[in-house]
C-alpha cells in the first residue's frame, strides 16, 4: 500500500484565524508582566546575592538536593506554612517543579 499525505488533510477546513496584530490589552499568558512593575534594581541585587551564595550549585538545578527539589527552599516552605498558615508538614511532603 502506498502512503498518501493527502489522507491526513480534511477537504473541509475551518476558516483561518485573523492576521496577528499583537497582544491583546489584557493578556493572561505566562511571562507577560507590566514593564512598569518589574523592579529591575531589586532583581539585579537579588540575582547577585544568589550567585555569590549559590553560584557553584546553580548549574546543578537543585539536583544535589534530590528529585523533590532544592532542600533549602522546601525547608523555608515548611517553616512558612507552619508559622503563617498552621499547616504542619515535612519537607518530604513538598515537591518543587519548574514552570511559569
Amino acid at each position: 500500500m502506498r502512503f498518501k499525505i493527502e489522507n491526513f488533510f480534511s477537504e473541509v477546513l475551518p476558516n483561518s484565524v485573523s492576521i496577528y496584530s499583537g497582544f491583546p490589552k489584557y493578556n493572561f499568558v505566562g511571562g507577560h508582566n507590566s514593564e512598569e512593575s518589574i523592579p529591575i534594581a531589586e532583581l539585579a541585587k537579588s540575582a547577585e546575592k544568589v550567585i555569590k551564595a549559590e553560584g557553584k550549585n546553580i548549574a546543578l538545578y537543585g539536583h544535589n538536593s534530590g528529585p523533590q527539589g532544592k532542600l533549602l527552599l522546601r525547608e523555608i516552605l515548611v517553616s512558612y506554612l507552619g508559622n503563617y498558615t498552621g499547616i504542619n508538614i515535612s519537607i518530604d511532603n513538598i515537591l518543587l517543579t519548574s514552570g511559569s
